[in-house]
């Protein structure tokens, strides 16, 4: 096998598989977790050009992406106000004032 693209070490990895629930290393190689081991193995699979990653003792686990919609509530969700970035009293406001004009039917501002 060619040498892992990163290496997490020195980590308490919570796996997710009840036959092996820990390990203190991960290899990661095209965006997939390629090996899971001790610090011994996965180092071995490190080369010149290999990411490595120290984790301190840290907990290292998989995390998960959330890559699905709700048709109806996303749709839905496009019209109301939109408040991602906006930082600050000043600039809330205008963009509170400018949807209720834009939207003067709305019966409730939900933001």
């Amino acid at each position: 096998m060619k040498s892992a693209e990163s290496i997490i070490e020195n980590g308490r990895v919570l796996t997710m598989d009840k036959a092996h629930p820990r390990a203190e290393a991960i290899a990661i190689s095209g965006g997939l977790i390629v090996a899971v081991g001790s610090n011994a193995e996965i180092r071995d699979m490190a080369g010149p050009a290999t990411r490595r990653i120290d984790a301190q003792g840290a907990t290292v686990m998989p995390g998960m992406t959330e890559a699905h919609l709700h048709l109806f509530a996303g749709a839905f969700g496009l019209r109301l106000l939109q408040l991602d970035g906006v930082q600050g009293l000043p600039a809330l406001r205008q963009k509170l004032q400018a949807y209720a004009k834009d939207n003067p039917d709305e019966a409730l501002l939900i933001c």
